[in-house]
Protein backbone atom coordinates (compact mmCIF):
# COMPACT_ATOMS: atom_id res chain seq x y z
CA UNK A 1 0.00 0.00 0.00
CA UNK A 2 2.27 2.79 -1.25
CA UNK A 3 -0.58 5.09 -2.29
CA UNK A 4 -3.80 6.13 -0.62
CA UNK A 5 -7.29 7.08 -1.77
CA UNK A 6 -8.04 10.45 -0.17
CA UNK A 7 -11.49 10.72 -1.71
CA UNK A 8 -13.43 8.06 0.17
CA UNK A 9 -15.08 7.80 3.57
CA UNK A 10 -13.53 5.68 6.26
CA UNK A 11 -15.13 4.29 9.39
CA UNK A 12 -13.12 3.94 12.59
CA UNK A 13 -11.83 0.45 11.81
CA UNK A 14 -10.82 1.51 8.31
CA UNK A 15 -9.05 4.61 9.62
CA UNK A 16 -7.02 2.51 12.05
CA UNK A 17 -6.27 -0.16 9.46
CA UNK A 18 -5.39 2.26 6.64
CA UNK A 19 -3.23 4.41 8.91
CA UNK A 20 -1.29 1.36 10.04
CA UNK A 21 -0.93 -0.07 6.54
CA UNK A 22 0.11 3.27 5.04
CA UNK A 23 2.59 3.81 7.85
CA UNK A 24 4.16 0.35 7.63
CA UNK A 25 4.30 0.28 3.83
CA UNK A 26 5.99 3.69 3.73
CA UNK A 27 8.36 3.50 6.70
CA UNK A 28 11.16 4.67 4.45
CA UNK A 29 9.21 7.88 3.91
CA UNK A 30 7.54 8.70 7.22
CA UNK A 31 10.19 7.62 9.72
CA UNK A 32 13.08 9.53 8.08
CA UNK A 33 10.93 12.68 8.11
CA UNK A 34 10.48 12.37 11.86
CA UNK A 35 14.09 11.31 12.48
CA UNK A 36 15.60 14.22 10.54
CA UNK A 37 13.41 16.73 12.40
CA UNK A 38 13.52 15.28 15.92
CA UNK A 39 16.88 13.61 16.51
CA UNK A 40 19.35 16.44 15.67
CA UNK A 41 17.41 19.00 17.73
CA UNK A 42 17.02 16.69 20.72
CA UNK A 43 20.70 15.79 20.64
CA UNK A 44 21.76 19.45 20.44
CA UNK A 45 19.32 20.90 23.00
CA UNK A 46 18.76 18.08 25.48
CA UNK A 47 21.80 15.93 24.82
CA UNK A 48 24.47 18.64 24.71
CA UNK A 49 22.71 21.73 26.06
CA UNK A 50 21.31 19.99 29.15
CA UNK A 51 24.10 17.44 29.26
CA UNK A 52 21.91 14.33 28.99
CA UNK A 53 24.55 12.60 26.90
CA UNK A 54 27.03 12.78 29.76
CA UNK A 55 24.96 12.49 32.96
CA UNK A 56 23.95 9.56 35.10
CA UNK A 57 20.32 8.48 34.98
CA UNK A 58 17.80 10.89 36.50
CA UNK A 59 14.19 9.74 36.70
CA UNK A 60 13.01 13.30 37.49
CA UNK A 61 14.85 15.90 35.36
CA UNK A 62 14.63 19.57 36.45
CA UNK A 63 11.36 21.36 35.65
CA UNK A 64 13.06 23.67 33.16
CA UNK A 65 14.41 20.73 31.23
CA UNK A 66 10.98 19.09 31.12
CA UNK A 67 9.40 22.33 29.91
CA UNK A 68 12.02 22.64 27.17
CA UNK A 69 11.33 19.07 26.03
CA UNK A 70 7.59 19.79 25.94
CA UNK A 71 8.08 23.01 23.96
CA UNK A 72 10.26 21.20 21.43
CA UNK A 73 7.70 18.43 21.06
CA UNK A 74 4.61 20.58 20.60
CA UNK A 75 5.96 23.73 18.95
CA UNK A 76 8.75 22.31 16.78
CA UNK A 77 8.50 18.57 16.22
CA UNK A 78 4.73 18.15 16.00
CA UNK A 79 4.14 21.09 13.57
CA UNK A 80 7.07 20.23 11.28
CA UNK A 81 6.43 16.49 11.16
CA UNK A 82 2.71 17.03 10.61
CA UNK A 83 3.24 19.55 7.82
CA UNK A 84 5.72 17.26 6.05
CA UNK A 85 3.43 14.25 6.46
CA UNK A 86 0.48 16.11 4.95
CA UNK A 87 2.55 17.00 1.89
CA UNK A 88 3.73 13.40 1.60
CA UNK A 89 0.21 11.95 1.95
CA UNK A 90 -1.14 14.35 -0.67
CA UNK A 91 1.57 13.25 -3.08
CA UNK A 92 0.86 9.57 -2.33
CA UNK A 93 -2.81 10.27 -3.04
CA UNK A 94 -1.72 11.40 -6.48
CA UNK A 95 0.20 8.18 -7.02
CA UNK A 96 3.57 9.92 -6.77
CA UNK A 97 6.56 8.78 -4.75
CA UNK A 98 7.66 11.69 -2.56
CA UNK A 99 10.99 11.59 -0.76
CA UNK A 100 11.51 12.55 2.88
CA UNK A 101 13.58 15.61 1.92
CA UNK A 102 10.98 16.79 -0.58
CA UNK A 103 8.22 16.37 2.01
CA UNK A 104 10.19 18.24 4.68
CA UNK A 105 10.86 21.09 2.25
CA UNK A 106 7.14 21.37 1.45
CA UNK A 107 6.31 21.30 5.14
CA UNK A 108 8.88 23.99 5.93
CA UNK A 109 7.15 26.29 3.45
CA UNK A 110 4.08 26.33 5.71
CA UNK A 111 5.74 25.85 9.09
CA UNK A 112 5.35 29.49 10.13
CA UNK A 113 1.60 29.43 9.58
CA UNK A 114 1.35 26.00 11.21
CA UNK A 115 3.16 27.29 14.29
CA UNK A 116 0.83 30.30 14.51
CA UNK A 117 -2.28 28.15 14.21
CA UNK A 118 -1.02 25.76 16.90
CA UNK A 119 -0.37 28.67 19.27
CA UNK A 120 -3.79 30.20 18.55
CA UNK A 121 -5.46 26.83 19.09
CA UNK A 122 -3.60 26.33 22.35
CA UNK A 123 -4.62 29.78 23.61
CA UNK A 124 -8.28 29.17 22.70
CA UNK A 125 -8.28 25.75 24.36
CA UNK A 126 -6.52 27.12 27.45
CA UNK A 127 -9.10 29.89 27.73
CA UNK A 128 -11.84 27.28 27.42
CA UNK A 129 -10.38 25.26 30.27
CA UNK A 130 -10.07 28.36 32.46
CA UNK A 131 -13.71 29.35 31.91
CA UNK A 132 -15.11 25.84 32.14
CA UNK A 133 -13.49 22.49 31.42
CA UNK A 134 -16.14 21.44 28.89
CA UNK A 135 -15.48 24.32 26.43
CA UNK A 136 -11.80 23.47 26.52
CA UNK A 137 -12.47 19.85 25.60
CA UNK A 138 -14.87 20.92 22.86
CA UNK A 139 -12.36 23.34 21.32
CA UNK A 140 -9.57 20.78 21.56
CA UNK A 141 -11.51 18.52 19.21
CA UNK A 142 -13.08 21.22 17.04
CA UNK A 143 -9.77 22.96 16.27
CA UNK A 144 -7.59 19.86 15.99
CA UNK A 145 -7.44 19.83 12.18
CA UNK A 146 -6.32 23.42 11.76
CA UNK A 147 -2.81 22.30 10.83
CA UNK A 148 -4.14 20.14 8.01
CA UNK A 149 -6.22 23.06 6.74
CA UNK A 150 -3.16 25.32 6.70
CA UNK A 151 -1.02 22.92 4.69
CA UNK A 152 -3.54 21.11 2.48
CA UNK A 153 -5.61 24.17 1.60
CA UNK A 154 -3.18 27.06 2.07
CA UNK A 155 -5.44 28.76 4.57
CA UNK A 156 -4.38 31.50 6.93
CA UNK A 157 -4.26 30.57 10.63
CA UNK A 158 -7.62 32.21 11.35
CA UNK A 159 -9.22 30.63 8.29
CA UNK A 160 -7.77 27.27 9.29
CA UNK A 161 -9.33 27.46 12.75
CA UNK A 162 -12.72 28.17 11.19
CA UNK A 163 -12.21 25.43 8.63
CA UNK A 164 -11.43 22.81 11.28
CA UNK A 165 -14.47 23.80 13.32
CA UNK A 166 -16.63 23.63 10.19
CA UNK A 167 -15.43 20.13 9.30
CA UNK A 168 -15.94 18.80 12.82
CA UNK A 169 -19.37 20.38 13.20
CA UNK A 170 -22.10 17.69 13.48
CA UNK A 171 -19.39 15.04 13.87
CA UNK A 172 -17.82 16.14 17.15
CA UNK A 173 -18.62 12.97 19.09
CA UNK A 174 -17.40 10.75 16.26
CA UNK A 175 -14.12 12.68 16.02
CA UNK A 176 -13.77 12.62 19.81
CA UNK A 177 -14.17 8.84 19.82
CA UNK A 178 -11.65 8.42 17.01
CA UNK A 179 -9.21 10.59 18.94
CA UNK A 180 -9.62 8.50 22.07
CA UNK A 181 -8.91 5.27 20.18
CA UNK A 182 -5.78 6.63 18.50
CA UNK A 183 -4.59 8.31 21.71
CA UNK A 184 -4.80 5.03 23.61
CA UNK A 185 -2.96 3.15 20.85
CA UNK A 186 -0.21 5.75 20.60
CA UNK A 187 0.01 6.18 24.37
CA UNK A 188 0.49 2.47 24.94
CA UNK A 189 3.27 2.25 22.34
CA UNK A 190 5.01 5.36 23.65
CA UNK A 191 4.64 4.17 27.23
CA UNK A 192 6.14 0.76 26.49
CA UNK A 193 9.13 2.27 24.68
CA UNK A 194 9.67 4.83 27.42
CA UNK A 195 9.41 2.31 30.25
CA UNK A 196 11.78 -0.12 28.52
CA UNK A 197 14.50 2.45 27.94
CA UNK A 198 14.03 4.00 31.39
CA UNK A 199 14.68 0.59 32.94
CA UNK A 200 17.75 0.09 30.74
CA UNK A 201 19.00 3.62 31.50
CA UNK A 202 18.48 3.10 35.24
CA UNK A 203 20.42 -0.15 35.19
CA UNK A 204 23.26 1.40 33.22
CA UNK A 205 23.04 4.72 35.12
CA UNK A 206 23.03 6.57 31.80
CA UNK A 207 20.70 9.46 30.98
CA UNK A 208 21.84 9.14 27.37
CA UNK A 209 19.94 5.86 27.07
CA UNK A 210 16.81 7.53 28.45
CA UNK A 211 17.22 10.26 25.81
CA UNK A 212 17.54 7.62 23.09
CA UNK A 213 14.32 6.00 24.31
CA UNK A 214 12.52 9.35 24.36
CA UNK A 215 13.66 10.10 20.80
CA UNK A 216 12.56 6.70 19.53
CA UNK A 217 9.18 7.09 21.20
CA UNK A 218 8.75 10.59 19.75
CA UNK A 219 9.73 9.47 16.25
CA UNK A 220 7.13 6.72 16.18
CA UNK A 221 4.30 8.43 18.05
CA UNK A 222 4.56 11.85 16.41
CA UNK A 223 4.87 10.33 12.93
CA UNK A 224 1.91 8.00 13.47
CA UNK A 225 -0.21 10.76 15.04
CA UNK A 226 0.46 13.10 12.12
CA UNK A 227 -0.48 10.41 9.61
CA UNK A 228 -3.67 9.42 11.45
CA UNK A 229 -4.84 13.03 11.81
CA UNK A 230 -4.25 13.64 8.12
CA UNK A 231 -6.38 10.68 7.07
CA UNK A 232 -9.15 11.76 9.45
CA UNK A 233 -8.98 15.28 7.99
CA UNK A 234 -9.52 14.02 4.44
CA UNK A 235 -12.29 11.72 5.65
CA UNK A 236 -14.08 14.68 7.24
CA UNK A 237 -13.66 16.76 4.12
CA UNK A 238 -15.06 14.01 1.93
CA UNK A 239 -18.05 13.50 4.22
CA UNK A 240 -18.90 17.19 4.13
CA UNK A 241 -18.09 18.05 0.51
CA UNK A 242 -17.86 14.83 -1.47
CA UNK A 243 -14.73 14.57 -3.60
CA UNK A 244 -12.17 16.93 -2.04
CA UNK A 245 -11.70 20.20 -3.94
CA UNK A 246 -8.26 20.98 -5.31
CA UNK A 247 -6.26 22.74 -2.59
CA UNK A 248 -4.92 26.24 -3.12
CA UNK A 249 -1.47 24.96 -2.26
CA UNK A 250 -0.22 21.49 -3.05
CA UNK A 251 2.84 19.60 -4.30
CA UNK A 252 3.53 20.24 -7.96
CA UNK A 253 1.01 18.45 -10.16
CA UNK A 254 -1.25 17.43 -7.31
CA UNK A 255 -4.94 17.19 -8.10
CA UNK A 256 -7.88 16.23 -5.94
CA UNK A 257 -8.56 12.48 -6.30
CA UNK A 258 -11.95 11.35 -7.50
CA UNK A 259 -14.21 9.15 -5.42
Amino acid sequence: MTGVDLGRRRELGELVEDTWRLFMSNLGLFLPIAIVIIVPVDLAVLGVGYGELFKGYDSSPPAGQQVTAAVLRYLVFQPLVTAAHIAAVMALGRGERPTPWWSIARGMERWGSVLVVIILSALAIFAGFILLIVPGIYLGVALYFSTQAVVAEDRSPIEALRRSRELVRDQWWRVFGIGIVFSVMIGVVGGIIGALFSAIADGADSQALALVGAMIADVFTIAFTALAATLVFFDLRTRREGAPPAPRWAPAGWEAPGQ
